[in-house]
């Protein structure tokens, strides 16, 4: 019997590790086909999503709740014993919402500044988020031989959270529903 709170605890403690690893787990978002590409003498970055990463979010948009998808990539030239350097930038950003009267879908293209709607989420993520590019700049301007890395930022959160709440609980990132870094290190 004096073992059994230890044991207790034993065991609280192991679904506690359980949920974080479960709530890290839904934390990230997968990119489908990520990879760089010289296309008339421009670097550019390819990649997309799956409406999978979307489907767990239906409720929030039916509840009229707008999401915000964030891109961001940063090419960098690689040095040893100095920090990296700053190649190019380059972002793009998404508005995914549901209109109840209309019941549609819409995404709104903030880069491009053009709207796509349909009824039914699948097809309208799966024709304008599968297949993505950034232009990272002009491929002439590398040197060849030296090494660059492509930093890749990708985060979904909701846009309906006021900014004064976001600064005033800046330990709170509930607004903030999945993201992900990649890094990509090559050799010209």
């Amino acid at each position: 019997m004096k073992n059994s709170p230890i044991l207790f605890f034993t065991v609280l403690l192991a679904l506690c590790a359980l949920c974080f690893v479960k709530a890290g787990q839904a934390q990230t978002i997968e990119l489908k086909n990520l990879s760089l590409d010289n296309l008339g003498n421009t670097l550019q970055l390819h990649f997309g999503f799956t409406p999978d990463e979307f489907q767990e979010f239906d409720e929030l948009l039916k509840d009229g709740v707008p999401l915000r998808l964030n891109c961001q990539a940063s090419l960098l030239r690689v040095f040893t014993f100095w920090p990296d350097r700053l190649v190019s930038q380059e972002a793009m950003s998404f508005e995914l919402k549901a209109n109840t009267l209309s019941q549609e879908y819409i995404l709104h293209d903030l880069t491009a500044e053009r709207s796509m709607k349909n009824k039914e989420l699948e097809p309208l993520l799966r024709s304008n988020l599968s297949e993505l590019v950034l232009n990272l700049g002009d491929w002439k301007s590398f040197v060849q031989g030296k090494k660059y890395a492509l930093e890749f930022d990708v985060s979904l959160q909701r846009n309906d959270v006021p900014i004064w709440l976001k600064d005033a609980l800046f330990f709170w990132s509930g607004y903030i529903l999945k993201k992900k870094k990649y890094r990509m290190i090559f050799t010209y």
